[in-house]
């Protein structure tokens, strides 16, 4: 059974699209300043680094620019989350109607994290809460996080959900788990979403209902493992469900 759901957070469970807007206004205006290119040349950069890498966070960006993601880390700090973000009731029932652990895992400060869940009213919805903290490293670069997160709430990565908005930041369904997307990633071609996304959603408020049918899915393939040990996800059946 789905034991646990592990969540990313801005463009998944919220979206606040003007905070967003000026996270990539800075982005690419300290990209340009600092390797003396135009603001355009900024964006090619990022869209194509953000595709070649394999974790394709703006962090990433920043270290393989030769700038350093600590740059980054202190841009984000620039922008107060509660300027932007208010209490959406129906983002909380999604959280409140899923009846297993949740976990957030984010790649903002901790610092910006936690602004931001109480300025929505979500900051009580999780049982663990893990952001980028000041001198570590960023959260969503090694699979030792989730390793982390599998081993402290004692689940296996078969009963875990990852619910996120970008394919290569916030789904390594190569450890595992389940995977559902929310929305469109441009970043990922429609051969990369078919291998690693189990299910693909439009709105989160669909969630809670993707995991009740996650949760089935599994026990059917269970069962099928159990008869004929070499069926199952692991030798790439792919689970045509998406756009739910």
């Amino acid at each position: 059974m789905i034991k646990l759901v592990v969540f990313d957070l801005d463009e998944t469970l919220l979206n606040p699209v003007e905070m967003y807007k000026i996270y990539v206004a800075l982005r690419t205006a300290t990209i340009a300043a600092r390797l003396g290119i135009s603001l355009d040349k900024a964006r090619e950069k990022v869209a194509g680094l953000k595709r070649e890498l394999p974790i394709g966070t703006t962090e990433a960006v920043f270290d393989a620019l030769g700038i350093g993601k600590e740059v980054w880390r202190e841009k984000m700090l620039e922008v107060d989350p509660r300027k932007f973000v208010e209490p959406d009731p129906s983002v909380k029932g999604v959280l409140d109607s899923i009846n297993v652990s949740k976990v957030l895992l984010t790649g903002l400060p901790v610092e910006q994290m936690l602004e931001e869940l109480e300025a929505a009213g979500i900051l009580d919805s999780f049982d663990l809460l893990v952001g980028w903290e000041k001198g570590g490293e960023p959260p969503k670069h090694s699979s030792k996080t989730w390793e982390s997160i599998f081993a402290r709430c004692g689940v296996r990565p078969q009963d875990v959900v990852a619910v996120g908005n970008e394919v290569s930041t916030d789904l390594p369904k190569e450890l595992g788990v389940w995977t559902v997307l929310v929305g469109n990633d441009p970043f990922a071609d429609a051969d990369t979403i078919r291998k690693k996304v189990d299910i693909q959603i439009d709105s989160i408020l669909k969630l809670p209902a993707v995991v009740e049918k996650i949760g089935q899915m599994q026990a059917q393939l269970q069962h099928a493992e159990s008869i004929e040990p070499s069926f199952g996800r692991a030798k790439g059946v792919h689970l045509d469900l998406l756009n739910l």
